[in-house]
């Protein structure tokens, strides 16, 4: 970093000549970083060093380095004794040392730690509000209330008294669920929704209803769980994941794999060919399972395309989609009615370990071991 720093220095001090005569002999100090080298050797002039952005972000942030404090006191009266006054002036400007008590480090160990090359993060950034509550989009929460959903509960058309007060439960569910205001929510308008499918809506009030039948846990009223086991697996199972209404399990493998099983009767069906799709009405009311083949049926799914292993599995709100990241630095969407990968994200650089979908499945989110959440 001070090689790169001095270099730098020359070029703003207009001494070209001086810059390249110190970059010709300390540039074999430099190991392993043989691309960065070549790229300081096209900065010649104060106006290339503004259009390089890399360089550019060394000269305007500072660069965090982590020591311990017997190492950086070393360190400070080794430069004073020695009158460097230089290179005690670009500690200064352009590093952060972030010193700890206790023993040094070896450089794996800082490694966990320490910034990427482009230096951590401005400090100013941990000082802005964090909006991290749950955002409830308004369209959704209109057409819960649609009263044509629930058929006019609590009023005089309904005769049956458990009905009726099911309804009044549902209504008010919603209701609560629409005043309930986060102080640490962002906006509504923030996070930008596509328009609501009537699937998303149908799946959303058949929530609700499940939501108003479940009875509260006491000590003579437990829960019942139900346990599932990986029999017979070829390989490591890493992770899996259960749908939210836990009718769907999916789980990653050593051997590449991504596997489906439906944990209900319902089987899991594949779109029909488009050639029968043509000949659908699709304003018909049951065009979902008109479009699904009933020859395909099958209680589980092998999803193959990841290449090594897969380390974390993720099932949309509507079990639709299911989302894989794996060994091989990828995301991968796949899709549950056609049975095939739908795409390959490929925006880490090295393996990526997680990822998960938003509450209604319109983002998702991955980290990776380079250090970044996408």
């Amino acid at each position: 970093l001070c090689f790169v720093q001095i270099y730098l220095e020359l070029i703003l001090g207009n001494q070209p000549k001086l810059a390249r005569e110190f970059f010709e002999k300390y540039k074999g100090q430099q190991e392993g970083r043989e691309d960065d080298l070549f790229e300081l050797t096209t900065i010649t002039t104060k106006e290339a060093l503004q259009l390089n952005s890399t360089f550019s972000h060394f000269r305007s942030n500072k660069y965090v380095i982590r020591m311990c404090k017997d190492s950086f006191n070393c360190l400070l009266s080794h430069l004073q004794d020695n009158s460097h006054v230089l290179l005690l002036n670009l500690i200064n400007l352009h590093l952060y040392v972030d010193v700890f008590d206790g023993l040094p480090k070896q450089p794996s160990q800082l490694a966990l730690s320490n910034s990427t090359m482009m230096g951590d993060g401005m400090k100013s950034v941990n000082q802005q509000k964090m909006h991290y509550g749950v955002v409830h989009p308004p369209a959704l929460l209109n057409a819960l209330l649609d009263p044509d959903e629930f058929d006019d509960p609590g009023g005089e058309g309904e005769t049956d008294p458990k009905k009726k007060k099911k309804k009044e439960k549902m209504i008010l569910a919603t209701v609560k669920l629409k005043d309930k205001t986060e102080s640490h929510a962002p906006l509504p308008g923030r996070i930008p929704y596509p328009p609501l499918t009537e699937a998303d809506i149908a799946a959303n009030n058949e929530m609700i209803q499940e939501l108003t039948g479940r009875y509260r846990i006491t000590h003579g009223n437990q829960p019942t769980i139900a346990y599932y086991t990986f029999l017979n697996a070829k390989d490591v199972v890493n992770c899996a994941d259960l749908s939210e209404d836990c009718k769907v399990l999916a789980a990653g493998c050593q051997n590449s794999a991504v596997k489906v099983w439906s944990l209900t009767r319902n089987k899991i069906y594949k779109m029909k060919e488009a050639a029968e799709l043509d000949s659908l009405n699709l304003a018909d009311e049951n065009i979902i399972d008109m479009i699904m083949d009933e020859r395909t049926g099958t209680q589980s799914l092998t999803l193959h395309g990841h290449i090594g292993p897969v380390y974390d599995v993720s099932t949309n709100y509507n079990k639709s989609l299911i989302l894989s990241c794996g060994d091989d630095c990828t995301a991968r969407l796949w899709s549950l009615q056609t049975h095939t990968q739908l795409v390959s994200y490929r925006a880490h650089e090295h393996t990526v370990w997680c990822c998960a979908w938003s509450p209604l499945g319109h983002y998702f989110a991955t980290g990776g071991a380079d250090r970044l959440v996408i």
